[in-house]
């Protein structure tokens, strides 16, 4: 172990701070976990940052998401 400390509140209302064994659930890492390989490659001149996604995977398309509607549909352009 390198380093082990906590910071902040568990319980931000009732000031209980926040314990090294806290267990937390987090969603949704995936852009932080994949930013950091792609930025990477970036740096070593490996991937143009400005290529369209769909260059690497096909299956997804150019399509860009621009806005949410009411019912939850999203206004897509290409």
């Amino acid at each position: 172990m390198v380093y082990n400390k906590a910071f902040g509140y568990k319980d931000v209302e009732n000031k209980v701070p926040a314990a090294v064994d806290d267990h937390y659930i987090l969603f949704s890492q995936t852009k932080a976990v994949t930013t950091i390989p792609f930025m990477t490659l970036v740096e070593k001149g490996l991937v143009p940052v400005d290529d369209p996604v769909s260059k690497y995977f096909p299956g997804i398309s150019d399509q860009v998401a621009t806005a949410s509607k009411e019912d939850g549909a999203y206004q897509i352009f290409k």
